[in-house]
């Protein structure tokens, strides 16, 4: 783990952004460096910032996953509904069995009234990680019709 994760973990995200600027200062062409920006500036409350380090991330190494999925979260927290679908579903021709892809897509589903689709996209993620509680949550939610929570 690098100081960057370190603060990160302890909710330092101001540091972490520090340490990870530090690093790509050092090495400015990692995907990974700029998706770990992009969750600190996630952290900060500043989401025009996290989505443009996830773009760049993306832009250096497309097969990057994270970032798809994290630009997605990104774009759902702007509602940007369209765009966090496109980017789930990006993750999801990359992997297939991206648990964490399928659970959010279904989370879009659920707050445009898809409810078919949500309920489809949470029992994935549960096949693909079993005991994974939050899709769990979101699918006993969506079979019994209540409303998704916000999260």
């Amino acid at each position: 783990m690098n100081l960057g994760d370190a603060y990160f973990k302890s909710s330092l995200h101001g540091e972490a952004l520090d340490a990870y600027q530090e690093a790509l200062r050092l090495d400015p062409d990692v995907a990974g460096v700029f998706n770990n920006i992009g969750n600190a500036y996630v952290g900060l409350g500043n989401l025009d910032q996290a989505v443009t380090a996830y773009e760049k991330a993306i832009e250096i190494l497309f097969a990057d996953i994270n970032a798809h999925v994290n630009l997605g979260n990104a774009y759902d927290m702007q509602d940007r509904t369209s765009e966090a679908q496109t980017e789930y579903r990006t993750a999801l021709s990359l992997d297939p069995d991206n648990a964490k892809a399928h659970y959010n897509l279904g989370i879009v589903y659920d707050r445009i009234g898809s409810h078919v689709a949500a309920i489809r996209e949470y029992r994935e993620a549960l096949r693909l990680a079993p005991g994974y509680e939050r899709a769990q949550d979101r699918l006993d939610r969506a079979m019994e019709g209540l409303p998704p929570p916000r999260e």
